[in-house]
């Protein structure tokens, strides 16, 4: 059985990538590594409720601020980035992370954001 370097999981001898971490095995004989499967690139259009979640995040993030003093920047302002990077990547986002911006971002977004089921985990 081959063991990945990464993590440590065992894999069946014929193994290319890691079933536990999707890493690439190394061959033990030759020590090259074998050829990554590649996957056909999809192309991820983000749906409008996200785009208009990602709208109102800002918007609370701005407002946020100017009530705080800048203060709430500290908690607004990853989750907005977080947020818009996934949206545009094609990342799901958690239904914590959902209920989290409802909270403590923006009350609409939060709402937008569970509505929408293609960015759901």
């Amino acid at each position: 059985m081959k063991v990945c370097s990464k993590c440590g999981a065992q894999n069946q001898d014929d193994a290319i990538v890691c079933s536990a971490c999707n890493r690439v095995i190394y061959s033990q004989s030759a020590n090259v590594a074998a050829q990554p499967i590649t996957q056909p690139a999809q192309s991820v259009r983000p749906s409008a409720l996200s785009v208009v979640a990602l709208v109102f995040m800002i918007i609370g993030t701005v407002a946020t601020s100017f009530c705080t003093f800048g203060i709430g920047l500290a908690w607004c302002l990853p989750m907005t980035i977080s947020y818009g990077r996934n949206r545009k990547n094609g990342i799901p986002v958690s239904i914590g992370f959902k209920v989290c911006s409802l909270i403590f971002v923006n009350t609409i977004a939060g709402i937008l954001m569970l509505c929408d089921r293609s960015t759901s985990i």
